[in-house]
């Protein structure tokens, strides 16, 4: 027995790298530690040099561990052979004994050509090698291992086999080292005789071992897989959705996790297990037959839905919520009608139900949790304010989401604005009325909140903010202690909202201390209901109807005569309407993120009605900045409401901003797109447990490849069991309710507002308007101008306009080191990357990582590191998976620019099929035919910035646009960037 460890080089090194030189050029070798190829992803990776692999002999390389972060330098002892398509159809026979030799002659139909061969040294073990003829290797692209221990009436052996290895799979090749022999010999080395051409028995053997496959899989799509599990018969709703889409999916996309490389052992299949480490690669057992499984290592098992809770780390029946979602995930992948899952979070189950035009209730007792669901307009706020009046001796805290509320809830309520007045010697009086936006919080110390009276008005935004707000990333988990503290030490709970729903009451509650009483009133008046004008599409001269032309709601805000009222979720819409209407002489008001703090807003915002009174805009547009702050309820001023949704707001706050503005006999004229800016959102990930589970499987991933080496099973059991803590908690809980119900409706934005509107009882008329080219063409023009002048403040870096311009200065100078010595910069750059293709940058770091996946995985483990620390899990999943799935499908291997493509080229066919297995197509949303892998590639290499052109009938990368220059010029501030943060890793 030899011993030997990866910190120092094998005995015979020379000899190894000696024997590289006299290999086939094209044969793609990977690096091992004894017979383990121990490079992340090497099934796919691109082809290695062989003088590389000869460096790692010799000198080695430095690597970081993965169990305590360090770095070290380490060596190969040796390479193996990859087999397959990527050595250009090299199969290798692997006789492991004497009685698989018998077995070998009892199954060739005629006998074996002499070939390269080898062996381990050990008695009755070598290797074959053959080339498969390039007329069969089509047929065996899917095939990757086959072991044999019986044919007709022989039977090897106990311990010995006759193995076929082709796709995904390796050979050790001589003479690397052996722990027991020393190192493999040739037998016939491949200097002396070239590559046999595998025999017609043979290839049509291994052929037909996979057809069978096909078969049994086409039978079980029509005779059913195991339905369900006898504890949810009852549920004969979910029960029958459950076998109507394991009946539509073959047992290969049910049982879809990429490492099991299942092999046929008689009536089972066998394969590995995707939670624990199995040598033998049969320790999980599927029957395809009846389609139920089981983990000989693990000792679980089951049937479908068992499967994909036990791929997230679960174990058994999933209950409940978790059974329905995985049902609805099985669903989505067989095409079946997804439900809304936004309307299924809609509910609210009150205690107490009333019926008033204007809201009042009993002032609560100590210690309760009041929750209050009541119309826009319908007085809250107003009875609130008596409250406040009747316990003025009391300390009271107004906690919101924006300062633009929270001012005119002073003026209202008599309070003092923590920011604006600077009162932070305030925090600690018992007896103090502060309002301030929940991101102040870490002002407080906890006994700060101690028998104070907390009011949370717009609930669901505050909720929403809390958890998902892009100004609180940084300091989330400190905030939302602080939020909980408040809560739990409030004397009294104030909850309110027009749109009030119980998974925010129940987040809420729970957070405050479930043994708290709650009172839940909802107040069903109905007041007069709106008129609202769904622009449905505009016809051009020729009728051609288009959804996404909003220009004859252009023309009409822009008559002389119209006096409009515009509310919009679009920074630059809003800006560009506001030029377009000065133009025209007249005087209005522009209210968003960038004049907030203008004076003249402040003063509009602590009294909206008396400013309009008394200085009469001739037009008034206000975006979400100030969304939460504006409350008009002056009537028979404006003429008409525009509402113009371009897929930023959710439905809840589409709905918030037209009602902001309260004449009930204004006509508001709607135009929202069809689908929100979020894109590739996964219909499974549309229900909130689907996407916990997900992510969950994400960080469980992430985790165990960076625990790899660890040499005790404990220290994993403990790391699933440490994931499992952290995402149960209720603010993880409510964040997937918050992204999935937010994934829904950027999938259907107009359909939700639509549905949402109808639901409320508003009068709703879908019209269709004559389109009109003018007015379209000053808006371009107007949005044009507005992107060029804040791309020129930016390029300067100005400090107006409540320093923005200064602060995307920094901004883009920091995610591109050096970027303002290049050439590119300027202005039309700074347009470009901000305004016309708001992806560009995002996309070329993808592309630089997938070229330097060391470097991505340490850039995931950091984040992973922090993510568990911190309790931030739920800042992971889809800024990572996207990346992990580009580096799993190995990309960089097509980004050749002479190469070209069809839809019958091979290599995509394969890249294709790898997509679905590896469910990055589901994961990403992505659209896949199987006779046009064009498509999918096309849609691949958008996502890093890459894209194809046609010519002759033929498809290859555009060479213009990878030479581009901007892009250039990104991509090497993108290496000084990621190689300094690289860097950075390894001193810390």
């Amino acid at each position: 027995m030899l011993d030997w460890t990866p910190f120092q080089p094998v005995p015979n090194a020379e000899q190894l790298v000696e024997a590289l030189a006299v290999l086939p050029s094209h044969w793609s070798l990977t690096p091992l530690w004894e017979k383990r190829p121990y490079r992340d992803g090497w099934q796919n990776e691109a082809f290695i040099p062989h003088y590389q692999i000869a460096d790692l002999l010799k000198r080695g390389e430095k690597r970081i561990s993965k169990r305590t972060g360090q770095p070290y330098h380490a060596f190969c002892s040796g390479y193996g052979l990859r087999l397959g398509d990527v050595s250009g159809g090299l199969l290798a026979v692997d006789v492991d004994g004497s009685s698989a030799e018998e077995l070998l002659t009892n199954l060739a139909e005629t006998p074996l050509p002499e070939t390269v061969s080898w062996t381990s040294g050990k008695s009755g073990r070598r290797q074959l090698l053959y080339q498969v003829p390039a007329s069969e290797q089509e047929k065996l692209q899917l095939f990757r291992r086959k072991t044999v221990t019986q044919w007709e009436n022989f039977t090897t052996r106990a311990g010995e086999l006759l193995e076929f290895r082709y796709n995904q799979h390796q050979s050790v090749l001589p003479p690397s080292f052996h722990r027991e022999t020393g190192h493999y010999r040739w037998l016939v080395a491949p200097e002396a005789k070239a590559v046999a051409i595998a025999p017609t028995w043979l290839c049509d053997f291994l052929i037909r071992q996979t057809q069978p496959q096909a078969q049994k899989s086409h039978h079980v799509m029509t005779s059913g897989i195991r339905p369900f599990p006898s504890e949810v018969k009852g549920n004969h709703e979910l029960s029958f959705r459950l076998q109507e889409a394991t009946q539509r999916l073959s047992i290969e996309q049910i049982y879809n996790w990429s490492g099991h490389q299942f092999q046929e052992f008689g009536e089972t299949w066998r394969g590995y297990c995707p939670r624990h480490q199995s040598q033998s690669g049969t320790a999980f057992s599927l029957n395809p037959n009846t389609g139920e499984w089981y983990c000989f290592g693990c000792e679980v098992g089951g049937g479908a839905v068992q499967y994909r809770h036990f791929l997230q780390g679960g174990n058994g029946t999933p209950r409940g919520k978790v059974f329905r979602s995985l049902v609805e995930e099985l669903a989505a992948e067989a095409g079946l009608e997804t439900k809304n899952s936004s309307r299924q979070h809609q509910t609210y189950q009150s205690t107490h139900i009333i019926n008033q035009e204007y809201f009042d209730w009993e002032t609560p007792e100590k210690g309760t949790i009041l929750a209050v669901k009541s119309s826009l307009g319908s007085g809250k706020t107003t009875w609130l304010s008596k409250v406040i009046s009747e316990l003025r001796e009391e300390g009271w805290l107004a906690l919101g989401h924006r300062n633009s509320l929270l001012l005119q809830s002073c003026q209202r309520w008599g309070f003092i604005h923590l920011q604006t007045e600077q009162a932070f010697d305030l925090i600690s009086v018992p007896s103090s009325q502060l309002a301030l936006c929940v991101d102040s919080l870490h002002h407080f110390s906890p006994e700060d909140f101690a028998g104070k009276n907390i009011i949370i008005d717009e609930a669901i935004a505050v909720v929403t903010h809390l958890l998902m707000g892009e100004t609180l990333k940084q300091k989330r988990e400190e905030i939302i202690q602080r939020f909980s503290q408040a809560l739990q030490q409030a004397k009294r709970v104030f909850c309110l909202d027009g749109m009030l729903t119980d998974w925010c009451v129940d987040y809420l509650h729970t957070l405050a201390g479930k043994a708290r009483p709650l009172v839940k009133v909802e107040n069903r008046y109905q007041s007069e209901p709106f008129t609202v004008k769904i622009l449905q599409e505009s016809r051009d001269e020729n009728g051609k109807g288009k959804s996404s032309d909003r220009s004859p709601l252009l023309e009409q805000l822009s008559e002389v005569s119209a006096k409009p009222v515009v509310c919009t979720d679009s920074q630059l819409e809003a800006e560009a309407l506001d030029q377009l209407l000065s133009q025209t002489g007249k005087q209005g008001l522009r209210i968003d993120s960038k004049t907030i703090a203008n004076e003249e807003i402040q003063t509009f915002l602590k009294d909206p009605n008396c400013y309009i009174e008394m200085v009469c805009p001739d037009y008034l547009i206000y975006t979400p900045a100030a969304e939460a702050g504006v409350d008009i309820s002056i009537r028979d001023y404006f003429t008409d409401q525009f509402c113009l949704f371009f897929g930023i707001l959710q439905t809840n706050a589409q709905l918030q901003m037209m009602s902001r503005v309260r004449d009930p006999k204004l006509t508001r004229w709607l135009w929202c797109s069809r689908y929100g800016q979020v894109k590739n959102q996964s219909p499974s990930f549309q229900f909130p447990e689907s996407l916990m589970e997900a992510m969950q499987a994400l960080i469980v991933q992430t985790g165990n490849t960076l625990l790899e080496g660890k040499e005790t099973k404990a220290v994993v059991e403990q790391f699933i069991q440490d994931v499992r803590i952290v995402t149960e908690d209720s603010h993880y809980q409510t964040f997937c309710v918050l992204k999935a119900i937010q994934g829904y409706e950027q999938s259907h934005l107009w359909d939700c507002l639509y549905q949402a509107l109808i639901h409320q009882g508003q009068q709703v008329e879908l019209v269709t308007l004559d389109s009109c080219p003018a007015a379209k063409q000053q808006e371009k023009t107007a949005k044009e101008t507005v992107k060029f002048t804040n791309a020129e403040a930016i390029y300067w870096g100005r400090s107006d306009n409540n320093q923005q311009a200064k602060m995307m200065h920094k901004l883009l100078r920091k995610q591109l080191p050096g970027i303002e010595k290049k050439s590119v910069w300027s202005p039309q750059f700074i347009k470009r990357v901000l305004y016309d293709d708001r992806a560009f940058i995002a996309k070329q770091e993808r592309f630089w990582l997938i070229h330097h996946p060391d470097i991505a995985q340490q850039m995931i483990r950091s984040v992973w590191y922090s993510a568990m620390e911190q309790n931030l899990i739920r800042e992971m999943h889809q800024q990572w998976s996207i990346i992990q799935g580009l580096i799993s499908l190995n990309l960089p291997q097509f980004l050749d620019l002479e190469k070209t493509w069809t839809n019958q080229s091979l290599d995509l066919k394969q890249l294709s099929e790898k997509t679905h297995a590896l469910g990055i197509d589901r994961k990403l949303n992505l659209n896949t035919d199987d006779q046009k892998p064009i498509s999918l590639f096309r849609q691949l290499l958008h996502l890093i910035g890459v894209k194809l052109m046609r010519k002759n009938g033929r498809y290859q990368i555009n060479s213009s646009l990878w030479y581009e220059r901007d892009r250039l010029a990104i991509l090497e501030c993108l290496e000084r960037r990621f190689w300094a943060f690289s860097e950075l890793e390894l001193l810390s």
